[in-house]
């Protein structure tokens, strides 16, 4: 009963965002994934049984032993500024010439950098556009800050672009702000589909006009 009455004491305490946050559907998929004995295809979890565990065992230690200061020490927020300088090279092979160092921000996986772009891009009520299914770690970043996530079909070539014009039309008629589309066009995660090459400039087309 203490402990019941205590929560309730502090309860005011929360922001009303707080209130929206769910645990992440990531953990529950890991929390079932490591019970002995079962073997789980609900997660994409790394195969380790091929990794070269003794070299990378004595990279560590040579790691530590030679630049330990630099590495167990923190880092700059954005990023080593080698990692995205080499970022930038990358970009401008795939033909984006234009990208600066100083602007590329190095994230901790795509959930870090899922939880930035709402932060910095949503306001509570704006629409996030995405497929269904998609992964279900953005959708918990996403609905921390209040979005409403508004799910677009996927068959067998990807998203369809025809419904995400009609999406987008629609949700406009409602007085909906649409924030962004949030999309895996390469192996989605979780259907495996990837976006048919003709398909992809007419949906960059369709953002970039709306």
């Amino acid at each position: 009963d203490r402990a019941v009455s205590s929560t309730h004491r502090h309860e005011a305490l929360f922001s009303d965002r707080a209130f929206h946050i769910k645990q992440s559907a990531v953990r529950d998929v890991f929390d079932i994934s490591i019970r002995p004995g079962l073997i789980s295809l609900a997660g994409g979890s790394p195969y380790l049984r091929s990794l070269p565990l003794a070299e990378l065992g004595l990279s560590a230690q040579r790691i530590i032993a030679e630049h330990g200061l630099e590495a167990l020490q923190y880092g700059a927020g954005q990023g080593m500024e080698e990692l995205r300088i080499q970022a930038c090279e990358v970009m401008a092979a795939e033909g984006i010439t234009d990208a600066d160092p100083a602007d590329i921000v190095i994230t901790t996986g795509s959930q870090s950098a899922q939880d930035v772009a709402a932060k910095v891009f949503c306001n509570p009520g704006d629409v996030v556009l995405c497929e269904d299914p998609t992964y279900v770690g953005a959708l918990n970043a996403f609905e921390a800050y209040e979005v409403q996530m508004h799910a677009l079909p996927v068959d067998s070539e990807g998203l369809v672009p025809e419904a995400l014009e009609e999406a987008i039309t629609s949700l406009r008629k409602q007085g909906k702000t649409i924030k962004m589309l949030y999309t895996i066009p390469s192996f989605n995660n979780p259907s495996g589909v990837t976006l048919a090459a003709r398909r992809r400039p007419r949906i960059v087309e369709i953002c970039a006009r709306a």
